[in-house]
């Protein structure tokens, strides 16, 4: 198995993991989920956006 491959594993799984983590958030809240997850963008964009920028 190459590191590219290993990496793309353990990025699948994190990616799962965090989708199951904002959606038993988002079900204990009440919140709808596409926006907890538009809000989240927002905030991500924001924030790499001031990184690309400095």
């Amino acid at each position: 198995m190459t590191s590219k491959n290993r990496n793309e594993i353990i990025n699948i799984r994190v990616e799962s993991e965090l989708k199951e983590k904002v959606s038993k958030i988002a079900f204990k809240n009440g919140t709808n989920l596409s926006e907890l997850i538009r809000r989240f963008l927002e905030e991500y964009i924001k924030a790499h956006c001031k990184d690309k920028e400095n």
